[in-house]
């Protein structure tokens, strides 16, 4: 492994600096004495995308507050800035070669969801709890799950299961003080389920919701990843997004109960607060929560907009509901899996 992988992988969080100072002959003081040559005592590398080489572009986040809707905005807008920071590019060999642990050992903490049901809320009211960053929805894992799904080598997948892992050990880690939540994409959770569940590494909350109102919203706005499934009100449609809603609940129904907490979006709107200490609790924190007027501020402003953009559920923002009969689809289609979320949502 050549010097600078050695380095970012320490900066990264994915190797101890014992470990690193090994690897480059250097002494405590030489190793400190080079990062602060360079100014990077306080980089926080994180990875922000994948080639189809499978190398991993790292960018120190550092400055970055994560506030944008999405991790990669918030990535565009750090790259695009007047003091862009430097990127560094490290071949899967050298992060999937070394035999390194990171610094902190604790469970990633991850956001699974089936999609328009508050999900981003969620995010934004931990954010803005005390004490909290999350990344939402990495394309970078996006590319990496759609990689696999995409090779029929075992060796391949295995592969791409590795350093899938790594990067969200990575994501959910940084070197920020404080703790950290990644957000996965919906569509994401069916082909990462094999992978989180073999994992003991993660700690997951599942975000629902009533597919009637889900499915609602997609055929009003179909998401980017539909592609030809969405886009009118026709019952194909319609059943293409009730199964894809009673995909990702079962999905998260068959992960461990150990590691896994089911929040619905109604409960959230009606006591946030509740809702937040449930959630950070399941990820191990029980500090005090951030004021009820902050908290009260995140629900009166639009989830995917700017903070400080106001909610409309009235107006702007209001959402259609479907017809009898479309909604007679998503019933049938999705009434296995709700039956299963509202009699998991009942166990203690």
């Amino acid at each position: 492994m050549d010097a600078a992988s050695a380095v970012a992988l320490y900066l990264a969080g994915l190797a101890r600096e014992g470990e690193t100072r090994a690897r480059l002959g250097l002494d405590r003081v030489e190793f400190r004495a080079l990062l602060e040559e360079f100014c990077l005592v306080d980089c926080e590398l994180t990875p922000v995308d994948v080639d189809p080489s499978l190398s991993v572009t790292f960018l120190d986040t550092r400055s970055c507050p994560f506030e944008d809707p999405t991790f990669d905005g918030a990535i565009e807008g750090v790259a695009a800035g007047p003091n862009a920071p430097r990127a560094w590019r490290i071949p899967a060999r050298a992060l999937l070669g070394a035999s390194t642990r990171a610094e902190r050992s604790a469970p990633a903490n991850l956001i699974m969801h089936v999609g328009r049901c508050g999900s981003t809320l969620l995010c934004n009211l931990l954010a803005h709890s005390g004490g909290w960053t999350v990344l939402r929805e990495p394309e970078l894992l996006n590319k990496l799950i759609l990689a696999r799904t995409g090779t029929a080598c075992e060796e391949s997948k295995a592969r791409i299961d590795a350093l899938t892992m790594r990067l969200l050990t990575c994501l959910a880690g940084g070197r920020r003080p404080g703790h950290r939540a990644v957000k996965l994409s919906s569509w994401t959770a069916a082909p990462a389920a094999a992978l989180l569940a073999r994992s003991g590494a993660c700690l997951i909350v599942g975000v629902v919701r009533d597919p009637l109102a889900t499915v609602a919203s997609f055929m009003e706005q179909p998401p980017y990843w539909a592609g030809n499934g969405g886009g009118g009100a026709q019952e194909s449609d319609v059943r293409f997004f009730a199964r894809a809603w009673a995909s990702a609940a079962e999905t998260m129904l068959r992960l461990p109960r150990g590691r896994r907490l089911l929040l619905r979006y109604e409960e959230m709107v009606e006591n946030p607060s509740w809702a937040l200490r449930r959630v950070r609790s399941h990820f191990g924190d029980t500090s005090p929560l951030e004021s009820e007027a902050t908290i009260r501020g995140v629900l009166a402003s639009y989830s995917k907009g700017r903070m400080g953009e106001r909610f409309e559920p009235s107006g702007e923002h209001r959402r259609s509901i479907l017809e009898p009969r479309l909604q007679r689809i998503v019933t049938e289609t999705t009434a296995a899996a709700w039956g299963a979320v509202g009699r998991a949502l009942e166990r203690p």
